[in-house]
């Protein structure tokens, strides 16, 4: 089997659909399946890990527009001698003179949500592209129940199957030279309003003094008017913007506890991860963050006082903290690539029949 995977989430800047590819070539590739791939190229080449983990790589820019898309792509796909198209949303699906299957992964469907923090033209323009990709896929995927639902809202009633994302195995790294010595809180992610950023942010200023120091590692997604950057930085955060993969791991291993407090998450990479590293996590009880996380997180559903208690409550608990960490590592020991490149392949067997 031979399927040729969108590429374009894992340029440029990191994204946990970018991301999820880059796993998933990894786990084909651990698995013998000898996947190819296709890229936009407009933020740059895939992550330099991908090498190591496709066979082939090509580039596709849609200079054409739509035209390039329908007569250009299906040429692509055959000279890579793919046997299935799997998309994401960001190229979308090849024209009639490719009639291999398509599979669609839909991460998410949050830029349709009405907190989104996205234009109007960004919304329709999403909406169109995941309309596309249903009107050709034979098997859509997605990584947890909540995308599922988002999915069967624009009335899909093929075969849908949810394939949680796999975590590559990691070892601790050491801390970090500018990490302290004391204990310290982690927040991951894009510096955006639906992360949540702003609550996390009133607690920690609540505790004052009380409060362990709290660092953030995320870019800026949509912060116009700096309010979440100030929030962070005056409540006694600091900002540590993005960090290379082993960067961002080192000081995730060797924080005291991640704070996780978005309102919405398609899949939930960093508490995962966290857990994997035996990091306790602290969580707003998002719908695809309780399916995956289970009992191994600490929930607080509250606003910024709860938060507040959960931090020092933890603080003050070392028993918990402990019971936490032992948990999570299991947890996260069920989110494996090898479960998921499995599933992949027989979503592929599936399109192909």
């Amino acid at each position: 089997m031979r399927p040729a995977l969108d590429l374009s989430p894992a340029c440029g800047a990191w994204t946990g659909v970018g991301r999820y590819v880059r796993d998933l070539a990894r786990g084909l590739a651990e698995h013998g399946c000898h996947a190819v791939g296709v890229y936009q190229g407009h933020h740059g080449r895939p992550d330099a890990a991908l090498a190591a983990w496709v066979e082939d790589q090509r580039r596709y820019d849609l200079v054409t527009g739509r035209l390039g898309l329908w007569l250009r792509l299906p040429g692509v796909l055959r000279a890579l001698k793919a046997d299935c198209w799997h998309a994401t949303t960001t190229i979308g699906v090849p024209g009639a003179r490719w009639r291999g299957p398509v599979v669609a992964t839909i991460h998410d469907c949050y830029p349709l949500h009405e907190r989104a923090a996205v234009s109007a033209h960004q919304r329709r323009r999403f909406a169109g592209l995941v309309t596309g990709l249903l009107a050709r896929a034979r098997v859509v995927l997605c990584p947890s129940a909540v995308a599922a639902d988002e999915v069967r809202a624009f009335n899909w009633r093929g075969p849908l199957q949810v394939i949680p994302h796999g975590l590559p195995p990691v070892d601790a790294p050491p801390r970090p030279a500018l990490a302290p010595a004391a204990p310290y809180l982690i927040s991951l992610g894009a510096i955006e309003p639906r992360k949540g950023l702003d609550r996390l942010a009133a607690a920690v200023a609540t505790l004052g003094r009380a409060a362990p120091p709290w660092f953030h590692v995320g870019p800026v997604r949509h912060d116009p008017d700096r309010r979440l950057r100030k929030a962070i930085t005056t409540a006694g955060g600091r900002l540590l913007g993005w960090l290379p993969e082993p960067e961002r791991l080192a000081w995730l291993a060797n924080a005291w506890a991640l704070a996780q407090p978005s309102a919405f998450e398609g899949f939930g990479y960093p508490p995962l991860e966290a857990m994997q590293l035996g990091v306790p996590v602290l969580a707003r009880p998002a719908r695809a963050l309780k399916e995956q996380l289970g009992a191994a997180a600490w929930w607080i559903a509250g606003e910024s006082p709860a938060w507040a208690e959960a931090i020092a409550g933890l603080a003050g608990d070392p028993a918990r903290h402990a019971q936490l960490a032992a948990v999570g590592r299991s947890r996260a020991a069920r989110f494996t690539l090898a479960a998921m490149a499995e599933a992949h392949l027989a979503a592929y067997a599936e399109a192909m029949r």
